[in-house]
């Protein structure tokens, strides 16, 4: 079960969920790693393997990549 907790990264508080580092759930998102957007150059997160983008750039990156590999 998730709980909460105070997060290292951003110092807020969130959910901590099981086998994730002490990260709430905005810093953590899931587990997807913290990149420089390949295409705004800002902070984000990559959703997709496919390209280094933050959620902001690449939308909802997960998505079109399961649509992808179904088209294939």
């Amino acid at each position: 079960m998730p709980r909460w907790v105070d997060c290292k990264h951003c110092k807020g508080q969130g959910w901590l969920y099981p086998s994730t580092k002490e990260w709430c759930r905005t810093c953590n998102n899931d587990s997807a790693k913290k990149v420089v957007c390949d295409r705004c150059r800002g902070k984000g997160w990559e959703m997709i393997v496919e390209s280094v983008m933050c959620c902001d750039c690449n939308g909802d990156g997960r998505r079109q990549v399961e649509e992808a590999r179904q088209r294939r």
